[in-house]
């Protein structure tokens, strides 16, 4: 089940972690090294003790851990070094990310964010944008929320295909759907009015 709250904002500010990907390697006699890419797109952790700073912080991570019943529930997580359609200390704009184009049959469209390095360009599927901030274009023309929805995956779907040629664009925040990776939560108590926690939470895959 995904829970559709945020996990506190003041402590995943102080977390730590970011994207990981999965390569095999294998190497042959010679010393060559073959690899192959396992996933297409990332997963992510975070370890979050280090935004714990206080015992009201921890009771906040303790509250989550109960809700999302250790391990088995998702939940919403802000990245603060990447919750943006755009660069982080950048406005949105409507033209951020190209998502597709029109062929005159097409409704649906997936939201998604390219890293470009000069001609390289990897993309990442976006599962939880923030509905309240999300703009939608068609061709640089503002699209009103009422003519499309929005899918659990992050999906658009829209109430009439765009006409073909049509360059459909969005800007976003979004946030990564997580869970805690163990079931059990660790904790320690420092001192008076003090406390720690050794928790990790774990981007979850969500396929269609």
């Amino acid at each position: 089940m995904f829970i559709n709250e945020i996990f506190p904002e003041d402590i995943s500010n102080g977390a730590q972690g970011g994207p990981r990907y999965s390569t095999s390697r294998t190497e042959s006699l010679n010393g060559r090294v073959k690899k192959n890419i396992n996933w297409e797109y990332p997963l992510h952790s975070y370890d979050v003790a280090f935004g714990v700073r206080s015992f009201e912080d921890l009771h906040k991570v303790l509250s989550f851990f109960h809700v999302a019943e250790g391990a088995a529930h998702s939940f919403r997580f802000k990245d603060w070094f990447d919750y943006k359609s755009c660069l982080p200390h950048d406005e949105i704009s409507r033209s951020d990310q190209l998502i597709g184009t029109g062929d005159g049959t097409t409704r649906t469209f997936q939201l998604v964010k390219r890293y470009t390095v000069g001609p390289h360009v990897k993309f990442r599927r976006i599962n939880k944008p923030r509905l309240n901030t999300l703009i939608v274009a068609f061709s640089g023309l503002n699209v009103d929320p009422a003519g499309y929805t929005v899918d659990e995956f992050g999906r658009l779907t829209f109430l009439s295909a765009p006409t073909p040629g049509t360059l459909i664009t969005a800007g976003y925040e979004f946030d990564v759907p997580v869970s805690f990776e163990e079931d059990d939560l660790p904790t320690n108590l420092d001192g008076y009015d003090n406390g720690t926690v050794n928790v990790v939470l774990t981007e979850e895959r969500l396929i269609p």
